[in-house]
């Protein structure tokens, strides 16, 4: 009976430690107030930094490859709050949470619970229940070369943002990668769309923290494949694996580096910008002509104001002054110059408002005749 105690304890304990490193358990979502509680069951044995959290109105953005939000939790932590306002009543959410790890400045999401289905319904109580989430698998292989592996992890497609004489590339990270699987990232650009002519393919090697690089002297108007893959250990195309699927680019027309024309500047500013790693074609070489210039454009002469042609050839329109205006205002007002010619003026003005007075008492009368 001691026995069997003790092999009932020991298998316990196996399963307890399993059930401890599969998954975060008992998520449950409940409102207080005008805030909802997210909470969960601690999990013990396994190492990690701390807790992350996603919620939304679709299982699209729910997995371990998806985005999280923030704030990232503490390891201690077993529950948090937030706005209850922000999920309306009858509708289905989302809820689940993962520990997470900080490797290399980036954050690696790891045991998720199964994903949480929830809706608050009017006075009653909110419908609950649990789906299952099976997260893409990380490659275990860090140690084969072999390009045509089965297990092999591939890259993302990469974007590709064409110019006329270079191209930017960007890529996301390899989440399905643990830091320790790469060394960097290689950008593979060629004319060849199958990547087999060793003439018309060039690389750019850079570290596994780059998220960005930069191929130049390339030809305007032309089309190019780019595709982007990992490697581990010495840099070189052959080494590399991994290979994203190749996206065809081509590029636009010329434009010189004269800065006379807004797109030419808009261009000028994007190619004096950094963007990562940089290699060189080869293909072109940009002239003098239209190689960047770090000196200020001249401006150009201001343009003349032109007077309109009457229709009328014998008049010749002239310019507004204000000495025209001075001299109407002396037509009617006078040039006064001396105490007599004022103390005349003041009478003149005096006479004629006198007059006008009567003139408007006479019509006032006739006024009051009519009614």
């Amino acid at each position: 009976m001691k026995k069997l105690i003790l092999l009932s304890v020991f298998i316990f304990g196996i399963f307890s430690a399993a059930k401890a490193t599969d998954e975060i358990d008992n998520l449950k979502v409940q409102r207080s107030g005008t805030q909802l509680i997210i909470s969960w069951d601690d999990i013990d044995e396994v190492e990690f930094d701390g807790y992350a959290l996603q919620w939304g109105d679709s299982l699209v953005g729910i997995g371990a490859d998806k985005g999280y939000r923030l704030p990232l939790l503490g390891k201690n932590t077993t529950s948090h709050h937030i706005r209850g306002v922000d999920f309306r009543r009858d509708t289905y959410y989302y809820f689940r949470v993962y520990t997470y790890r900080e490797m290399d400045n980036e954050i690696w999401l790891e045991n998720g619970s199964k994903a949480l289905k929830w809706k608050e319904g009017y006075g009653n109580d909110p419908e609950t229940g649990e789906i299952a989430i099976t997260d893409p698998a990380r490659s275990t292989s860090s140690s084969s070369n072999n390009n045509s592996s089965s297990n092999e992890v591939r890259l993302g497609t990469p974007s590709v943002y064409a110019y006329d004489h270079f191209i930017n590339v960007r890529w996301s990270r390899a989440y399905k990668l643990s830091p320790s699987e790469l060394d960097g990232f290689v950008v593979q650009v060629s004319t060849d769309g199958d990547f087999l002519d060793d003439d018309e393919t060039a690389e750019i090697f850079t570290d596994k923290n780059d998220r960005m690089a930069r191929m130049k002297g390339l030809e305007a108007e032309k089309l190019y494949y780019v595709r982007i893959g990992y490697f581990k250990g010495s840099k070189s195309a052959s080494n590399a694996r991994g290979w994203s699927s190749k996206k065809s680019v081509r590029t636009i027309r010329n434009f010189p580096r004269d800065g006379r024309t807004a797109a030419s500047r808009n261009l000028m500013r994007v190619e004096e910008k950094s963007h990562g790693p940089q290699e060189d074609f080869g293909a072109y070489t940009p002239p003098e002509s239209e190689k960047i210039s770090t000196t200020k454009r001249k401006s150009s002469p201001k343009k003349t104001r032109r007077t309109r042609r009457s229709a009328w050839s014998g008049y010749t329109p002239t310019r507004r002054t204000a000495t025209k205006n001075t001299a109407t205002r002396s037509t009617v007002i006078g040039t006064v110059n001396s105490k007599t010619e004022i103390e005349n003026r003041i009478k003149k003005l005096q006479r004629e408002i006198s007059s006008l007075q009567s003139e408007l008492q006479r019509l006032q009368n006739e006024l009051k005749k009519q009614q």
